[in-house]
C-alpha cells in the first residue's frame, strides 16, 4: 500500500489513491447509491474527478469524535463501522457500498460525534465540503435525496434510542428526563396524598411508590355527584415507560366514562372497549373500581382481575367478596359483575395493588394477603394516612432490604 500523505484539501484524510485493492469503481457505485439516485451522469462525473478515492486498511479511521469534518464520504468496497461510543450504545452501525458518511458534520458546521472505522481493507470516496455546497445541493434531486436520507437516519435513530432505553437508565440526561416523566405521571393522579382534606363525610390517603423510575400502577379518586365518591386502583401489565403510558390512558378513559355510565359494572364494561381499541401491544390493566354513597354508606363496586380490597370496622378486617370480571383491555365485549356492601361511619375501605402482597424478603418470602389482613386489623392508626403508612412501613420491614420488584400503591378510604 502506498504511504499516507495528508491531503491540503481534506485536513486529517490520507490522500492516497487506490494501490491494493481491486474493484470499487466510484462511477459504478455512484449510480447506485440512494445521495446520487437520479442525478445527471455529468454530476456524477464530476462528483467522481472531484473526489478522492482513499483505500483503508483494517482498523483506520476516516472519522473520529471532535475531528473537523471537511468532506462526505461514499463507501465504494468493503465495511466500515459507525462507532457512537455514547449513551452506551457499544453495537455499531455497519455501512457498506452505496452508503455515505459525514453529511451532518458538513451541514451543520459541528465536528464529528462518531468514529468511522473499516473492518477489513475498504476503500472509500472523499468529495470536499466545497464542491458538495456548490455543485450538489443546488440540484433540486440531489436536495430531496439528502432530506429523505436524513429523515431515514432520524427514525432509525428514534428507533434505537427506544430499543435501547431500559439498558441505559443509569446516564444522567436519561435519568433526568425519566424524572420529569415521574413527576408527570404522579402528578396525574389526585392530590398529593391526602385526598378531600375538607370534606365533612369522608377522608382518603393514596400512595404510589413505583419500583423503577416510572411504574404501571393507578389510583384514582373523584366525585361524581355530592354525595357519589368514586375510586379506583389498578395495575397494568409491565413496567416502565411502555406501562406509564398505557396507564396514563386508562385513567384518563376511566374518567371520561365514569361521568357517562351510572353503576361500576357499566362503567368497567364500557372502559375495557375502550381500552380495547388499538391496543396492538396487548397490553391490559387490573382494576377495583367502586362508588360510595355518603348518604346511605353503601359501596357498590365491580373487578377487572384485581385482588379484592380490604375492609376494616369494628369487627376486624376482612377482604370483601369479589364479582367476577376479566382483566381489561383484552376482550372487547367482557361483562362485569357487580357487588354491594354497607359501609358504617368510622369504617375505612383499603384497596392496594399486588406490589403490596408479593413484596418478598431476601429469602424469597412474600409478604400475603394473611399478613396484609393481619396488620390492618391490628392497625392503632385512626385516620387513612396514619393506617397506609403503617401498612407500608409493614411491608418495607418484611422487605428487609430486598429489591423492591413492582410498585407498591395503596389507597385508604374512611368514612367518618
Amino acid at each position: 500500500m502506498t504511504s499516507t500523505v495528508p491531503d491540503p484539501l481534506l485536513p486529517g484524510v490520507p490522500a492516497r489513491r487506490s494501490a491494493g485493492i481491486q474493484g470499487g469503481d466510484p462511477d459504478a457505485v455512484l449510480l447506485r447509491a440512494a445521495l446520487f439516485r437520479g442525478l445527471p451522469t455529468y454530476i456524477t462525473m464530476k462528483t467522481v474527478a472531484a473526489g478522492k478515492v482513499i483505500d483503508l486498511a483494517d482498523g483506520e479511521s476516516i472519522l473520529r469524535p471532535g475531528q473537523r469534518n471537511d468532506a462526505i464520504f461514499v463507501v465504494l468496497m468493503g465495511t466500515l463501522e459507525v462507532r457512537l461510543g455514547v449513551l452506551g450504545f457499544d453495537e455499531p452501525v455497519v455501512v457498506g457500498p452505496g452508503d455515505t458518511l459525514g453529511e451532518l458534520s458538513i451541514i451543520d458546521g459541528e465536528p464529528a460525534s462518531a468514529a468511522v472505522v473499516a473492518v477489513g481493507p475498504a476503500r472509500v470516496l472523499a468529495i470536499p465540503e466545497d464542491f458538495f455546497w456548490t455543485m450538489l445541493t443546488p440540484n433540486q434531486t440531489f436536495a430531496r435525496n439528502l432530506a429523505r436520507l436524513l429523515a431515514s437516519r432520524t427514525r432509525a435513530s428514534n428507533e434505537r434510542v427506544m430499543a435501547r432505553m431500559k439498558e441505559h437508565l443509569a446516564f444522567e440526561h436519561l435519568q433526568r428526563e425519566l424524572s420529569i416523566a415521574r413527576t408527570i405521571q404522579l402528578g396525574m393522579l389526585p392530590g398529593r396524598g391526602v385526598l378531600f382534606p375538607d370534606h365533612p363525610s369522608v377522608e382518603a390517603f393514596g400512595f404510589m411508590d413505583p419500583a423503577q423510575d416510572i411504574g404501571g400502577d393507578l389510583y384514582d379518586a373523584f366525585f361524581l355527584g355530592p354525595d357519589r365518591l368514586a375510586a379506583a386502583i389498578g395495575d397494568v401489565s409491565g413496567k416502565g415507560v411502555p406501562a406509564a403510558l398505557f396507564m396514563a390512558k386508562a385513567v384518563a378513559q376511566l374518567r371520561l366514562v365514569a361521568l357517562s355510565e351510572k353503576s361500576p359494572a357499566a362503567i368497567l364494561a364500557r372502559w375495557n372497549a375502550l381500552l380495547c381499541e388499538h391496543n396492538e401491544a396487548g397490553m391490559f390493566v387490573t382494576l377495583v373500581f367502586i362508588v360510595l354513597d355518603l348518604r346511605t354508606g353503601v359501596v357498590a363496586y365491580s373487578n377487572a382481575g384485581h385482588p379484592p380490597p380490604v375492609m376494616l370496622g369494628a369487627a376486624g378486617a376482612r377482604f370483601l367478596p369479589m364479582p367476577r370480571g376479566l382483566v381489561a383491555g383484552m376482550q372487547p365485549d367482557a361483562a362485569y359483575g357487580e357487588r354491594e356492601i354497607a359501609m358504617a361511619p368510622g369504617e375505612t375501605l383499603v384497596l392496594y395493588t399486588d406490589g403490596v402482597t408479593e413484596a418478598e424478603d431476601p429469602k424469597g418470602s412474600l409478604y400475603g394477603e394473611e399478613r396484609l389482613v393481619e396488620e390492618i386489623a391490628k392497625t392503632q392508626a385512626g385516620d387513612a394516612e396514619a393506617l397506609v403508612r403503617e401498612i407500608r412501613a409493614s411491608v418495607e420491614k418484611h422487605a428487609g432490604g430486598a429489591a423492591q420488584s413492582d410498585d407498591v400503591t395503596l389507597l385508604a378510604i374512611r368514612r367518618r
